[in-house]
């Protein structure tokens, strides 16, 4: 335990693209008792998304910069997207480079995702994407480099190829869009995207399907606090991490 009056256990950051509104009340939702989330957020003037998303993926590193003197247990990079372009090879490379820098482990909302599907023994995957065309292939490429397989994407329909679209998507056409994948033979469900909201659909999703669903965000607060040994231990191959519901509903 540390002595802080907030984050006695751990003090998490994220880095957030500069419009994305989701990430920090849903890994804030998912953080247990005395661990606080404190965030920076990753600005780009580009108009061009894939130019963005790629500055993100590269201020993500100099960023911790901006936390000053706090000292950080934890350090997450919230853009999926980013990670699907620079892809598992480099992002490695770099959140190995950056970890051993600042001293405490950094990493992304894709490693996260990959770590989950170790720990689930995925290797079949379906997949929601609300990224437009040219992204969702981004991430396809990614998960077969990977070694997996993916036998189902749906997309949501974004207004534009404007990746920013994605903050304008609700619970609710999340849940229409994976009626789709009702009767899908794969071995979990992934809700690609920290700026979607998901959290609220996981869990009903999970006793539809009858498969685990996961997201970028949840995936990325559970790799965190995986890594800073926080996480009880499942049970009964229950979910990666539980008992958020209460803090869900003050959202």
């Amino acid at each position: 335990m540390h002595d802080r009056e907030y984050g006695a256990r751990a003090v998490i950051g994220v880095a957030v693209p500069q419009a994305n509104p989701t990430v920090e009340p849903e890994i804030g939702a998912l953080m247990p008792a005395g661990v606080n989330l404190v965030a920076t957020r990753l600005t780009s003037q580009s108009s061009e998304p894939r130019e963005r998303l790629l500055q993100y993926e590269s201020s993500f590193h100099a960023a911790t910069a901006d936390f000053d003197t706090l000292k950080l247990d934890a350090y997450g990079f919230a853009c999926t997207g980013a990670s699907y372009l620079v892809g598992a090879a480099a992002e490695d490379r770099r959140t190995a480079e950056l970890s051993q820098s600042v001293g405490y482990p950094a990493l992304s909302a894709a490693q996260a995702i990959r770590a989950a599907f170790a720990r689930l023994n995925v290797r079949r995957m379906a997949m929601l994407s609300p990224y437009p065309a040219w992204l969702t292939d981004a991430g396809h490429g990614y998960w077969r480099e990977q070694g997996i397989d993916i036998v189902k994407t749906e997309l949501i329909a974004l207004p534009s190829s404007d990746t920013r679209g994605v903050y304008a998507i609700r619970t609710a056409a999340v849940m229409q869009a994976c009626e789709a994948f009702v009767g899908v033979d794969a071995d979990v469900l992934l809700l690609s995207g920290t700026g979607m909201p998901t959290l609220r659909a996981l869990a009903p999703l999970e006793r539809k399907l009858g498969i685990p669903v996961l997201s970028s965000n949840y995936c990325l607060a559970w790799a965190m606090l995986d890594r800073l040994g926080l996480v009880p231990p499942r049970q009964d191959n229950g979910p990666l991490l539980s008992g958020y519901g209460a803090a869900l509903e003050r959202l």
